[in-house]
């Protein structure tokens, strides 16, 4: 029986998205399983990975005591819409302040897949541009400041690059290299995930030596930027665990757990 997995359903052979199906293996790695998608040979020398901040804990809480996640575009849309045409005002915003099973499956499938592969570098996008730029338009939202967002994201910030430091000593590599694509050229929060598989130059990579490693939600950038530009970029993918880690939200009792923080607009 297949199950959601973001926009994508698996099962234990396969995963499938609109009319695209590619295999699964399942995995005794502390994953659900993995596969690759395109064509991966020798020439793919450049890898390229990156991991989320917050996941679907970041929330708001409007004055009628309801919580709604902001993480995912969708998520963001729907609030502004509660707030834009509806009224809404924001009391609170949530903020996850710790790791979760999303980062430490991601980070460490990263590593082991580096060490199988032995790429000549792994370019890492940590998203720490992007995420200053969602507190901004949130405030610009709100109309109000959040006090204290900027060093919360920070402060995850350096505890996602720590976790990360500890798996590349784990497998033997240091061959890599933190990206930041707002810094090199693009322009919006969305065209910097996209931006290393459209312009691999601006990396020291080329469109022919560029491979991913990601979480199967994200194969669909690189299937977008096959669409843009003709890249056929493959991708070496995981299923973390099935619900997706990232996307277990539960608004019940979200307010008091202590790996959050909640800060209460005046």
């Amino acid at each position: 029986m297949k199950k959601k997995y973001g926009a994508w359903e698996v099962d234990e052979c396969y995963a499938s998205l609109g009319n695209v199906t590619i295999p699964i293996k399942l995995s005794d790695d502390g994953i659900f399983g993995e596969g690759v998608h395109g064509n991966f040979t020798i020439a793919h020398r450049h890898a390229v990975a990156g991991v989320c901040l917050w996941d679907t804990t970041w929330g708001v809480v409007f004055t009628t005591g309801g919580v709604r996640s902001i993480a995912l575009p969708l998520d963001r849309e729907r609030v502004e819409d509660r707030i834009r045409t509806r009224g809404f005002e924001v009391s609170a915003v949530i903020f996850p302040t710790e790791l979760t099973a999303y980062h430490r499956k991601l980070i460490t499938f990263v590593a082991d897949t580096v060490a199988q592969t032995q790429p000549e570098k792994l370019l890492f996008h940590i998203p720490h541009h992007e995420y200053l730029v969602y507190i901004c338009n949130l405030e610009a939202l709100i109309g109000k400041n959040i006090v204290g967002a900027e060093q919360i994201l920070a402060d995850l910030v350096e505890k996602v690059k720590a976790y990360f430091f500890q798996e590349m000593k784990r497998v033997d590599f240091d061959r890599y290299e933190f990206i930041s694509p707002m810094n090199v050229g693009a322009i919006t929060t969305e065209e910097s995930y996209l931006f290393p598989y459209l312009y691999p130059e601006k990396f020291g990579a080329t469109a022919s030596s560029l491979f991913a490693i990601e979480d199967l939600v994200e194969v669909k950038i690189t299937m977008l930027a096959e669409q843009m530009r003709g890249h056929k970029i493959p991708v070496r993918f995981c299923v973390m665990d099935v619900p997706h880690p990232y996307m277990t939200f539960s608004k019940k009792g979200v307010g008091h757990r202590k790996d959050v923080v909640t800060v209460s607009l005046s």
